[in-house]
Parts: structure tokens; sequence; C-alpha cells
């Protein structure tokens, strides 16, 4: 039925073709994968133009708060510009203790409305990304930030100017992260990269762009890499009939990576923080509030699920005037040291 020459070399003459693929066969097999990713991307970007359309541009301050910090009642304000201006406070420095080693943290300096304009990090790190270095800070005439310039990580020559965009209605729209430093030469790709694949002299440049988008009940973050979008964050926001939060769904693109949802007591606030890997839930975390009289926050205790442990407990105390005057961790804790005018 088969030729007995055929059926005994038919390994040897399916080989035959990848054996003889020449390099334009090669190229063209490139090509053609690079078409594929090209015409991938393009759909990514239509799919993110179209659910863009849906949403009003731009974030109010107390969203733009709400995913900095967090609700009302569980975010630390370090250093509340209304206490800063009220007291006179010009500048004050973190003490950070530990068994028998003090550190300075941090330094802060303010101006007459009790805003950050200059800020040195040596051992401090906030939710907001003000990680170690020298930060110096600009506002609109609305008291809104408009620009974080300095270096942002120890002895690093890199530097960082970040500039806030704002509509007439006050609202985010946009922040251009710009950084001062050696660029990757036209053309060159890859992980492994050696000091000739970058520029000679550092230039200010674009690195990346935050778009801010919301309706009642979402707020979208379009990041934007060389005019691309390379994601979008989307947080689902629930509120109760008292106006408070309840639940906030964080998604990367389409998928859902955290929910915190949060229940209200006396003096109490409760949240369930869960993190989502591939559609499951990986790890999941028991916060407790505890507020004052004044409707501070006074303490967060931090609780495991799977042994009901205490895994952190953070103290706040405050001076008679407002100001913070000591975070304890319990292993270790910070005092507030301020210069009144």
């Amino acid at each position: 039925m088969f030729d007995k020459e055929v059926v005994e070399n038919r390994p040897q003459i399916l080989a035959k073709p990848l054996a003889t693929i020449n390099m334009h066969s090669r190229t063209l097999y490139i090509l053609l994968v690079y078409i594929l990713i090209i015409s991938c991307n393009s759909q990514n970007q239509e799919n993110y133009n179209r659910l863009l359309k849906k949403y009003d541009t731009g974030i109010s301050s107390e969203y733009y708060e709400l995913i900095t910090d967090g609700p009302e009642f569980t975010a630390l304000n370090l250093f509340d510009p209304a206490i800063i201006a009220k007291n006179n406070i010009r500048n004050c420095k973190i003490i950070q203790v530990h068994t028998d080693t003090n550190k300075s943290a941090k330094y802060v300096e303010f101006d007459s409305l009790g805003n950050i304009i200059f800020e040195q990090n040596d051992y401090f790190w906030d939710r907001k990304g003000t990680m170690q270095g020298v930060y110096s800070y600009k506002y609109t005439y609305l008291k809104n930030i408009h620009s974080i310039k300095g270096v942002h990580e120890s002895e690093s020559k890199d530097s960082i100017h970040n500039i806030y965009h704002y509509d007439s209605d006050n609202n985010l729209i946009s922040v251009d992260f710009n950084e001062y430093s050696r660029r990757l030469k036209d053309g060159v790709v890859g992980d492994l990269l050696i000091d000739e694949d970058f520029e000679k002299y550092p230039s200010w440049h674009l690195t990346k762009t935050k778009k801010y988008f919301s309706n009642y009940t979402s707020i979208l973050i379009q990041s934007v890499v060389d005019s691309e979008t390379t994601w979008i964050e989307k947080y689902n926001i629930q509120i109760d009939s008292l106006d408070r939060v309840v639940q906030i769904d964080c998604y990367w693109d389409s998928e859902l990576k955290s929910r915190e949802r949060y229940s209200y007591a006396k003096n109490k606030v409760f949240e369930t923080y869960e993190f989502i890997y591939n559609g499951e839930l990986s790890d999941r975390r028991f916060i407790t509030y505890s507020i004052d009289s004044s409707n501070r926050l006074v303490e967060k205790m931090g609780i495991k699920d799977d042994d009901k442990s205490v895994y952190s407990t953070t103290k706040i105390d405050y001076y008679q005037n407002g100001a913070i005057k000591k975070i304890d961790k319990g292993d270790w804790y910070q005092i507030f040291e301020y210069n009144i005018n």
C-alpha cells in the first residue's frame, strides 16, 4: 500500500523541510511574528480607548486621596496642613529609635500654608511612594501639588521631576513622570544591557504619564509609555447610605488584584484586605483602626487570616496642638520634633 522506502525514511523526509529553511524564511517568520504582535497591541489600544470613552476626564482630590491613602479614618496624615499652619510650624525632624540606635528618618520643611516644600527621607517610607531621597515641592494657587523634584534614592545620580496637571474644576487629570538620566540609545532593547547601550550624557526625558478618569462609582488610571497605553488600573468603589466607603475592588486591566472591605462601629473601622492572584484568593488580612473623640487615628492593628495572630500594631500619640508626637511600632518607634516660628 505504501512504498517501503518512503515509510522507513518518513522521519528523515519530514525533517528535510526544517533543515532547509533558509535565512529568508526565518526573516519572514520573524516579520510575521512582529506583525502579529503589532496587530494584538493595536487591538489592545482600541479596547483601552473604548473603555476610556465611558468615563469623565479627571478625578477629585477626595478620590485621589482615597486611592493613595485609603478611606477616611484609616489614613494617617503625618502633616495636616491646617494644623501645621495654625501652629506656625516651619520644619519637623522625625527620629527613629530601634533598641539603642537613633536615626534621623525624615526632615521636612513647610510653607506658611502648611504645605511641604522640602523633604529628606533617610529611613522612611509612606504609602504615597516618597521613598528614600531628597525632594522639593511646588503648589498651584489652589494648594494642589504642582510638582515634585528630587533624587529618589540614596547616592543615585538619576533625578525625578513629576508634574501634576489639573482642569478648570481643580480635578487631577494627569501626572508626567520625568527622569534625568542616561537614555537608552535608539534601537537598543533587552534586559542584559551594558554601558555602551546608553547615551553618553544624561538628559531630562518623559518616562511615563498617568492619566486619571472617573465616574460616580469608579476610578481609572491609564499608564502611557511612548504614546501607548501599557495598562489600566481600575478601582470600583461601593458607598453605603451614610456616604462611607464599604468596598474597593482593584483591577489591573480586566484582572481583579485586590479587594478591600470596610465596616464601621463606634470609634472603630474594620478592614478586610484580600489579595487575588490568577483569579484565586492568595492572602487575606484583617485590620482594625481605632479612632479617638477628635476623629484621629490612634491605633492600627493587623491580624493574619490563617492563625488570627497579630502581625503588626501601630499606636499614634498627639501633642495638645494636634500635631503627631509619636508613632510606636512596638519594636521601634518614631519621635516628631517640630520647630515653631
